[in-house]
């Protein structure tokens, strides 16, 4: 027998329990949201009503791919948009100098959700809120244990099953919800599981990056930040796509739906289905052409045997194209 009826001190006591395994001070609010989209609507909306004499906003483009239908509803609302390429940041500058008066929030994320880069945004959200700018951020990994947000600061950290945690600086914890009423979406414990929970191999995913083979290249600088619970190359001349359908008849498995496959992924837009999914890209400096023959490979999967199965699998790609 199911009850489909939740009361909202259960989610209170969730909240505590998720403040309690982060570690997070007295000052910070957390609140469960059904997603990060619902999130980030929810914080957006929340301060625009808040503060509607303020009519500028920032962006961080190249952060991730949520800020579209935002950037829609913003411009309805009348909130002049200012963009920025993370290829261009550093933590100070002209360009925070030129942000106008009346600028309200700056959108960004801490880590990209498909690569694990991570962007250091720490010291630019201490400026901002300087200059009283909100900062609000996405976090798919909760990189930190102790989050101390400054009051103008928002984290939204990505849960399992679509779901999302607020972290909300003391500025912004009178932020109203966006729907009144019981929360019926709530499952109890949904929360706690997968925040910290990927596992890195710093050396692992290092030494392979270094010893690519049949003509793939590391995606990533090797200078950049980021989190190493995977591997992350390309192949200048062979799709994605056709790397993983042949190593997947080398390994004798089968790759789950676009999203849902943890093992081994890839850009390419022959796999997802789509014209245009990863833009944000160009603005971290990647090429689009290059995110066609990329692989993410979990750090975990990279056995002896599947580094051995991928360059059989690209000797048999590369077989085919001569003879074709």
């Amino acid at each position: 027998m199911r009850l489909s009826y939740t009361r909202d001190q259960q989610i209170i006591t969730e909240e505590k329990k998720i403040k309690q395994r982060l570690n997070l001070p007295p000052a910070t609010g957390v609140r469960l949201v059904p997603g990060i989209s619902y999130g980030l609507n929810e914080v957006v909306k929340g301060i625009v009503r808040m503060f509607p004499h303020k009519k500028s906003y920032a962006l961080i483009k190249g952060t991730g791919p949520y800020w579209t239908e935002l950037i829609y509803w913003l411009s309805v609302e009348g909130l002049s948009p200012q963009f920025f390429d993370i290829k261009n940041i550093n933590q100070s500058g002209e360009w925070i100098e030129s942000l106008n008066k009346d600028t309200l929030f700056l959108l960004d994320s801490l880590n990209d959700p498909i690569t694990a880069q991570v962007f250091s945004l720490t010291e630019l959200h201490q400026q901002l809120h300087a200059r009283k700018i909100f900062s609000i951020s996405v976090d798919h990994f909760a990189l930190e244990q102790a989050v101390a947000l400054n009051p103008f600061e928002v984290r939204v950290l990505k849960n399992p099953n679509n779901l999302a945690t607020l972290l909300m600086g003391s500025r912004s914890t009178r932020i109203q919800p966006l729907v009144a009423g019981t929360s019926d979406w709530f499952s109890t414990g949904a929360m706690l599981e997968g925040l910290n929970s990927y596992s890195e191999h710093q050396m692992m995913v290092k030494d392979f990056e270094s010893r690519l083979e049949e003509g793939f290249l590391p995606l990533l600088n090797k200078n950049t930040k980021r989190i190493y619970d995977r591997a992350v190359i390309y192949h200048p001349q062979i799709d994605g796509q056709a790397v993983m359908e042949a190593l997947g008849r080398e390994l004798n498995l089968k790759w789950n739906t676009p999203g849902l496959e943890d093992r081994v992924e890839t850009l390419s837009l022959c796999r997802w289905n789509a014209l245009k999914d990863f833009d944000w890209y160009e603005a971290q400096g990647i090429s689009l052409e290059n995110l066609s023959g990329t692989l993410i490979i979990d750090a975990q999967f990279l056995t002896p045997q599947v580094s051995l199965s991928l360059w059989s699998a690209v000797q048999k790609i590369k077989e085919l194209q001569q003879i074709g």
